[in-house]
């Protein structure tokens, strides 16, 4: 990545992650397409950018269902908050704390596309992972949304 950026790739992400925020909701499909590639390389001072730029709060933004955008956009949101929550604990406690499983919930119930609920349904599932603060409200949330216990079930074992 640093190759084909000059040495600069960093630079790139900071600057992506900044223009993310500010020019929503203009464009959502190509910077979250950069996004996965960024996050393939599994940096560390990648996933703080997403942090500390803000752009994780927008990224859940994407989810909620007031917000105006297509079902893969949606989808390609929900992948690359999976990404990070990959990379430990914090993330997860932080996003979580920050109401991303009210946000995944709302993407659940309301999806459209199969894809969507079963990407919201799997990083639902990575987040009761390793993640014994928000393990309770991970179950809780969905069935106080009228998901019906079965079919969280399924979410949940479906990608676990």
């Amino acid at each position: 990545m640093e190759e084909l950026f000059s040495k600069e790739a960093h630079l790139f992400l900071v600057r992506l992650t900044s223009w993310f925020t500010v020019t929503l909701p203009v464009l959502y499909e190509l910077p979250l397409k950069v996004f996965l590639v960024f996050l393939e390389f599994r940096e560390a001072s990648i996933v703080r950018n997403f942090f500390e730029s803000g752009t994780v709060v927008s990224l859940m933004r994407i989810l909620a269902t007031d917000c105006d955008v297509t079902e893969e956009v949606r989808c390609l949101s929900v992948l690359v908050l999976h990404r990070l929550v990959r990379h430990g604990r914090t993330h997860k406690e932080v996003l979580c704390s920050k109401g991303l499983i009210s946000y995944l919930v709302e993407c659940i119930v309301d999806g459209l596309k199969w894809e969507t609920v079963k990407s919201a349904g799997s990083l639902l599932c990575e987040l009761f992972r390793s993640n014994p603060n928000y393990q309770a409200h991970t179950i809780h949330a969905p069935l106080a949304r009228g998901i019906h216990g079965v079919s969280l079930k399924g979410l949940l074992w479906a990608h676990g």
